[in-house]
């Protein structure tokens, strides 16, 4: 299961609202946390859990911190940080979900509004490693821990319908949209669109419209159109 959690502070600098803080969760356990500064100039990763099940490989498991390192997090935690080890054990704001702090860089990386990376595309960092491949292969996780959760909840967002407490109305002149956005539903703007290319949808809400079992109001609504008449 995941979790995420956004701080929204208002910028004096900008003059707008932007995310401070954004915090991810896999099962229950903070692994990631992004901040950013109130002049939006440098957005960074402010934190990471080492000892998540997802950012261990099966060389941590085996490796004996007791006989070979006691300061020892992880290989991941090795690759990204100079020193190894873990300062403290302390309790985040939700007192239920523990947040262990290990000894972190952060990392800087390209975002918009504030904490948020760009989305549908790999995290872009100055991280530079000893080779290619790790440079690309680190990139690819972190893409999957910060971006990935966001990518998957645009799309449940797009697959949503919001609608506001407000209705406009349009007017003669109005050309139906083919493509209506997300935005177009709070105002109800794209239910005018699609009345207006489904016949199907009509059909769906006169019978509602009509029928005693239903609201019965006794009103239909009829696709018509205008033609202009120009002389010759």
């Amino acid at each position: 299961m995941i979790e995420v959690e956004f701080h929204i502070a208002w910028s004096a600098i900008e003059q707008t609202a932007y995310v401070a803080c954004y915090k991810v969760w896999f099962d229950g356990e903070l692994i990631s946390e992004l901040t950013s500064d109130s002049g939006l100039k440098q957005p960074v990763i402010s934190y990471l859990n080492y000892n998540h099940q997802a950012l261990l490989c099966d060389d941590d498991k085996e490796y004996d911190s007791e006989v070979e390192n006691p300061d020892f997090v992880s290989y991941f935690h090795e690759r990204l940080n100079s020193q190894i080890t873990i300062n403290s054990c302390q309790s985040d704001e939700d007192e239920s979900k523990e947040k262990i702090s290990f000894l972190h860089q952060p990392i800087g990386f390209k975002g918009f509004s504030g904490a948020l990376p760009l989305l549908g595309e790999t995290l872009q960092t100055a991280l530079e490693l000893d080779d290619r491949v790790s440079t690309i292969r680190v990139h690819e996780i972190l893409s999957d821990v910060v971006v990935a959760p966001l990518d998957n909840l645009l799309e449940l967002l797009n697959d949503s319908v919001s609608i506001g407490p407000l209705r406009v109305i349009p007017d003669a002149l109005h050309q139906n949209n083919p493509y209506p956005k997300q935005k177009d539903w709070y105002s109800g703007a794209a239910a005018w669109d699609v009345l207006g290319r489904s016949t199907s949808q009509i059909d769906e809400i006169n019978h509602w419209l009509e029928d005693d079992r239903r609201l019965g109001l006794g009103y239909v609504v009829k696709k018509s159109q205008l033609l202009a008449k120009f002389p010759i």
